[in-house]
C-alpha cells in the first residue's frame, strides 16, 4: 500500500476514527486502525467489538492495499505532523509502515491486516428512517439516566421503541429514570431493541456535522448499522430483558409546581457547592414545597449551610424531601434557561416527576434519598 494525503485532512479522521478504538484489550488488532486503499479513497476503521466506525476520505493511491497500524502512535504522530502532505507506505514484505512527511522519515510497526474483525453482511430485519434531529434529542436527553457501573449490563444501554407511530428512548440506573416519545407516524411496525449508551452517543456526534434530514437504522440480529456518504457505523446490541421501569412510576401527583428552569438550574448549582462539600459525598439537598415555590437547603458539617428560594405556582399539599442534587440537575438538561418545567410529587418516599408544560415529550422521573433521622 502507498498513499498521499494532506496532513490537514487525515489528521481530523484518524481523531474520529480513534474514539471507536479498544482501550483495553488482549486483542492487538482491536488497538489499531485499518488502513484501506482502493482507487481514489483512503478507508480508516476500528473497533471495540461493541462499536465499529470506518470513515472514508479522497487520498492518492499510489498502489492498493491495507495496513494495520497501532493507533497510539500513528495518531499521535499525524497530528503533531506539519501541514502539507504526508506518505504512507509497506515497508518491505512485513506489516511495518514507513510515514513520511516534509524532511521527517518514521517506521512504524503494525499488525497483519487479516487480524482485523470482519463483519459478514446479511440482510437486516429492518431498516427505518428516523428524523436525525429527533434521535440525536431523543439520546442526549436520556443518556444522563444510563447507568456506569456493569453490574447490570442491560442498564448501560438505552432502550429504543420503533411504532406503531411513535419514537421511544428509555434509560435507567435504577435511581431515575428518563424517557423521551414523539409521534412518528411513518412508524408502523413495532421494534425494540436495546443498544449501548456509548454507541449510540457517539453515533449523535458523528451525526453532528452532517445535514441529513433523516438517518436511515439497519437494524440486524445483534447490532444495528447507520450507513452514509463516506461513513459506516455499526453498534452491538445487548442481550437481555430491559426492566419495565414505566409501569413502576406513580401515576398520580397530589403535589405540583410549575418553576423557571433557569432559576431552579441555578439555585441547585449554588447549593450543589455546600451539598457537595459533606463527607459523604452524597450531593443531598433538601426540597421544601408549597404551592408559592420551592426552599432548596443543604449543609456541610464542617463547612456550612445555605438556604435558596425558587418562586413557582403550584397545587396540592406541602412536601418534604432529599434529592441528590446533581441528578435534579441532570433532569433539568434538556429544558433552556427561559423555559418553565414542572414538578410534580407523589409523596415524600415516591419518584419526583421533572417534565415540560404542555404535552411534553419529555420525562424524567428520581427517587428521593431517604435520611435516617
Amino acid at each position: 500500500m502507498h498513499i498521499r494525503l494532506p496532513q490537514e485532512d487525515l489528521s481530523p479522521a484518524l481523531s474520529v476514527v480513534n474514539r471507536s478504538v479498544a482501550t483495553r484489550s488482549p486483542l492487538p488488532a482491536l488497538s489499531a486502525i485499518l488502513f484501506q486503499a482502493q482507487g481514489d479513497q483512503l478507508t480508516l476503521s476500528a473497533t471495540d467489538l461493541e462499536t465499529t466506525l470506518a470513515l472514508s476520505l479522497p487520498c492518492t493511491v499510489l498502489e492498493e492495499g491495507e495496513l494495520l497500524l497501532p493507533a497510539r502512535y500513528v495518531v499521535d504522530l499525524i497530528r503533531k505532523a506539519p501541514s502539507g502532505p504526508v506518505d504512507i507506505q509497506t515497508l518491505g514484505s512485513g506489516p511495518a509502515a514507513e510515514v513520511v512527511f516534509g524532511r521527517s522519515r518514521y517506521t512504524v510497526q503494525g499488525f497483519p491486516p487479516g487480524q482485523f474483525p470482519r463483519f459478514t453482511e446479511a440482510q437486516p430485519q429492518r431498516v427505518q428512517r428516523v428524523p436525525t434531529a429527533l434521535l440525536q434529542r431523543a439520546v442526549r436527553d436520556v443518556a444522563p439516566a444510563v447507568a456506569t457501573k456493569d453490574t447490570r449490563p442491560i442498564l448501560m444501554g438505552i432502550q429504543l421503541r420503533l411504532g406503531p407511530h411513535h419514537f421511544q428512548a428509555l434509560a435507567t440506573d435504577g435511581f431515575r429514570v428518563a424517557h423521551v416519545r414523539f409521534p412518528l407516524e411513518e412508524l408502523e411496525e413495532s421494534l425494540e431493541v436495546v443498544a449501548p449508551a456509548r454507541g449510540l452517543q457517539e453515533l449523535t456526534r458523528l451525526l453532528e456535522d452532517r445535514e441529513e434530514e433523516e438517518v436511515e437504522i439497519a437494524f440486524y440480529d445483534q447490532r444495528l448499522a447507520v450507513e452514509l456518504p463516506g461513513l459506516r457505523f455499526h453498534t452491538a446490541l445487548l442481550n437481555g430483558s430491559f426492566p419495565d421501569v414505566l409501569s413502576m412510576v406513580p401515576t398520580q401527583y397530589p403535589t405540583s409546581l410549575t418553576v423557571s428552569a433557569g432559576e431552579l438550574v441555578m439555585a441547585l448549582q449554588r447549593s450543589l457547592i455546600i451539598a457537595a462539600a459533606e463527607k459523604d459525598r452524597s450531593q443531598v439537598v433538601t426540597l421544601k414545597v408549597s404551592p408559592s415555590g420551592l426552599e432548596i437547603s443543604a449543609k456541610a458539617a464542617d463547612v456550612g449551610s445555605s438556604t435558596e428560594e425558587v418562586a413557582g405556582e403550584g397545587q396540592g399539599p406541602e412536601l418534604q424531601l432529599a434529592f441528590n442534587a446533581q441528578f435534579l440537575l441532570e433532569g433539568l438538561r434538556p429544558f433552556p434557561d427561559e423555559e418553565e418545567v414542572r414538578l410534580l410529587f407523589a409523596g415524600p418516599r415516591q419518584a419526583l416527576l421533572i417534565t415540560g408544560t404542555g404535552e411534553s415529550p419529555y420525562r424524567y422521573y428520581v427517587l428521593p434519598v431517604l435520611l435516617s433521622a
